[in-house]
């Protein structure tokens, strides 16, 4: 069952992105009547998930991760008091490249916040095309099957996250980031 609706979340984030840009509107977060609802839906706590055998390195540049890796990630992050903001995105979303100037200057202004970005549902070389491009700074995760955002509850690119210093999601934004989104993010976060 988590397997099909993995593969559900990856066909909502490439309709989602596909096309002229438009971004698709998922609501504040509920699950919408024809999306099956996702473990985030009901809330979610990183202190709950298996340690992995390896946490990606804090400067991760497009490190393969699953979510057990990411889940480790941030609270290595909250151990160091810092909330977390995450970041999908895919070479394929406009929305997201649109975006990506926000999130690199919101993450040098805002040092006591941990920014991850995570390249998800394609090739690693497509990643890696955007993050010299765009020149993303911040540490960054492939997602090659979508894993990562499944367990966020994502359910179309752009999507955002924010988990406060104990570990839980407390925040999203399903859709383009705007200058006030992200601070109430962050915000909430804090």
């Amino acid at each position: 069952m988590r397997r099909s609706l993995a593969l559900l979340v990856s066909a909502l984030v490439v309709v989602a992105c596909s096309g002229d840009g438009d971004i698709a509107d998922f609501g504040p977060g509920a699950p919408t009547a024809d999306a099956p609802e996702l473990p985030a839906d009901r809330g979610l706590d990183v202190t709950t998930v298996e340690e992995p055998g390896e946490v990606p390195p804090e400067d991760a540049e497009l490190t393969e991760a699953d979510w057990p890796a990411a889940a480790a990630w941030i609270r290595r992050e909250n151990e160091a008091g810092r909330p977390v903001v995450i970041n999908f995105f895919a070479s394929f979303c406009e929305p997201c490249k649109r975006e990506l100037p926000l999130l690199l200057d919101t993450a040098a202004r805002e040092t006591d916040v941990a920014f991850l970005g995570v390249h998800t549902n394609e090739q690693r070389a497509l990643g890696e095309q955007m993050v010299e491009e765009y020149g993303i700074v911040f540490p960054t995760l492939h997602d090659p099957t979508g894993d990562v955002v499944f367990e966020v509850g994502g359910r179309g690119l752009p999507h955002t996250v924010a988990f406060d210093t104990e570990g839980r999601l407390v925040s999203r934004v399903f859709g383009e980031l705007t200058e006030t989104s992200l601070d109430r993010l962050i915000d909430e976060a804090r």
